[in-house]
């Protein structure tokens, strides 16, 4: 009973990680963590690599005096590719959650970036620059992965059903046939 308990365990597990690849959420790799003014900053992006395609810059805006969360103020992200600096994209972060600000953007290029974080609020303006590294995009296949191995999963598991109930059969017809010995001559 416990084999087939750790065997559904590891099925979900495989699962619930190869289907949330592509999810984006609030947060994800802290990029930089900086006192800029009146402010500290912490700058996360995700997906983790960053890739070309959807992504997010999430901002956590904090006073630098005290630490506490300053939901007031204004955040623009603007990132510019290194190699070619003619090719920049420009966003608005939105309140994403109680604590972060988020910029949904768009990746056009892999390469070499630069993430500047313009902070505008009460207690002045501040910005910041964080170097970032964008990857090709993933292969196409790898978005469909989960869908492909997905039903290897239940094939599995009816195989090893199969398999212990073949045993314990035999098992059983072992136990129930006589033993046949032979008198010495």
């Amino acid at each position: 009973m416990s084999c087939r308990w750790g065997i559904i365990s590891a099925a979900m597990f495989a699962l619930a990680y190869w289907g949330s690849s592509s999810v984006l959420a609030d947060g994800g790799t802290v990029r930089c963590i900086e006192q800029a003014g009146t402010y500290w900053v912490t700058v996360f992006t995700d997906p983790t690599p960053l890739r070309v395609g959807p992504a997010e810059v999430s901002v956590l805006v904090q006073d630098a005096a005290d630490g506490s969360l300053i939901d007031d103020c204004r955040v623009e992200v603007t990132l510019t590719n290194i190699d070619v600096p003619t090719i920049a994209v420009r966003a608005s972060a939105v309140q994403a959650n109680k604590l972060v600000r988020a910029a949904a953007i768009e990746l056009p290029t892999a390469g070499r970036w630069r993430a500047d974080v313009a902070i505008t609020g009460r207690r002045g303006s501040a910005k910041i620059s964080v170097p970032l590294d964008a990857a090709a995009a993933p292969p196409k296949w790898r978005d469909m992965l989960f869908w492909i191995l997905a039903p290897t999963v239940p094939i599995g598991l009816f195989a090893l059903r199969e398999a212990l109930a073949v045993s314990k059969r035999s098992g059983r017809r072992s136990a129930a046939s006589p033993s046949t010995t032979t008198a010495p001559l």
